[in-house]
């Protein structure tokens, strides 16, 4: 193309290499960039036709097919892509004609049983974009999956969503969830409330529910709630990822942070962090981020369950740990005997659930499923942006340790 000399080199490239799948793929986004659609798909298309296992061109030719309005074709090359990135992913959730792959990233999940069917709820928003709206599904049995549609948006582009969780009060639906705003003075995080009667029509009612206590907590991280119903007390506990006012440096401030009332309101005190794990002559966290705390009664204990990427770890606390365990997948986990802490590593040496690290999932939850009572590990897949919500990582307890296995029952297992 003479009216577009910078990409000369380009095309020069490919006429030196007219076998090579990343030469088009290269021109292929190069003349998108250059609003050369038609030009671009072309390219696309013989990138794919060298090498059909080419993930990265089936996802671009998929995007490209989107963009002109052939769904039909776009699905497909989404399909493909997602299996070459994700082998073996279930697809029956994950594409339908209300929101395609490519086109959305689905990001973390969270589950509800509601005494009917499972809940699902999932983030969603442009690929490489923060999220911008929540989506619903419902399903039997954990394996097949009806959409339900968008049931949040939000109202501009300088808010954007984070996980959340669901519980039922009298019927209703009460549904917390994590907002970030982008303001003048830096980006503010609250934890908002909507409702809804039927599941089908919702209503934000409060905008910052959860309000933060200055007396134990700085304003660094406030996101990500979860809640536990504890049979030993009658109350509800709320837990969520937070910074510890006693710490003074701001990449290392995360705790947990706790709220209890009665289980049939949405009426709350704030209590002051259930962990805060310090670590260095500075009295730093050990952790400089903490997402989805939750708690797992077995046994008469209570095991507390999060979050934590390894590049967020304090280097003090990482050089302790054992570097097998290590990655973005990693999920901690601490005991106590009461609720309310404290809350000790566990175990003490290496306080993990076991093979979290492999899992490649980001942002885990545990959920526990009803028919036999079996607890698994779901979240999404940071590079394909898919949900895994199947059982397909069950995770159990032996007495010495929480572990992603197989074929593990546990009758001990009251609650999630």
């Amino acid at each position: 193309m003479t009216d577009l000399p910078d990409l000369q080199p380009l095309w020069e490239h490919v006429r030196a290499n007219p076998n090579l799948a990343w030469s088009y793929l290269t021109l292929g986004k190069a003349l998108e960039a250059h609003q050369r659609p038609i030009a671009a798909l072309r390219s696309y298309q013989q990138a794919v036709t060298l090498r059909p296992n080419y993930a990265e061109a089936q996802f671009c030719l998929g995007r490209q097919w989107w963009k002109q309005g052939n769904l039909e074709a776009a699905r497909s090359h989404f399909e493909k892509a997602a299996e070459l990135r994700v082998p073996g992913v279930p697809l029956t959730l994950h594409f339908n004609r209300d929101l395609i792959y490519g086109h959305h990233g689905m990001r973390d999940p969270w589950l509800l049983w509601d005494g009917h069917v499972y809940r699902l709820y999932y983030l969603a928003g442009p690929w490489d974009e923060p999220s911008r709206s929540i989506h619903a599904a419902h399903s039997p049995d954990l394996i097949t999956w009806h959409y339900d549609g968008t049931i949040l948006t939000a109202p501009d582009s300088t808010i954007s969503f984070g996980c959340g969780m669901t519980r039922i009060i009298k019927d209703r639906y009460y549904l917390y969830y994590s907002v970030r705003q982008q303001t003048d003075t830096g980006d503010r995080e609250t934890i908002a409330l909507a409702t809804s009667p039927n599941h089908q029509t919702w209503e934000t009612i409060d905008h910052d529910v959860i309000r933060l206590d200055s007396q134990y907590y700085a304003p660094h991280h406030w996101h990500t709630p979860n809640t536990f119903l504890d049979p030993q007390t009658n109350k509800v506990y709320y837990f969520w990822g937070a910074s510890a006012a006693t710490c003074d440096d701001p990449d290392y401030q995360a705790c947990v942070a706790m709220a209890v009332g009665d289980r049939h309101s949405t009426s709350l005190t704030v209590l002051p962090p259930v962990l805060l794990h310090q670590v260095g002559p500075m009295g730093l966290s050990a952790f400089g981020r903490i997402d989805r705390p939750q708690i797992i009664l077995a046994n008469n204990q209570y095991y507390l369950i999060f979050s934590c990427a390894s590049h967020h770890l304090h280097p003090e606390w990482r050089s302790r740990l054992v570097p097998r365990r290590l990655s973005e997948s990693s999920m901690f986990c601490y005991v106590s005997d009461s609720i309310t802490g404290p809350y000790r590593p566990f175990p003490d040496d290496e306080p993990f659930v076991w093979g979290s690290e492999r899992t490649e999932l980001i942002r885990s939850g545990v959920f526990v499923e009803q028919v036999q009572r079996k607890l698994f590990v779901y979240g999404h897949y940071p590079k394909s942006q898919l949900l895994d919500v199947s059982k397909g990582f069950p995770i159990g307890w032996n007495g010495k340790k929480l572990g992603i296995m197989f074929q593990v029952q546990i009758p001990e297992i009251r609650g999630a």
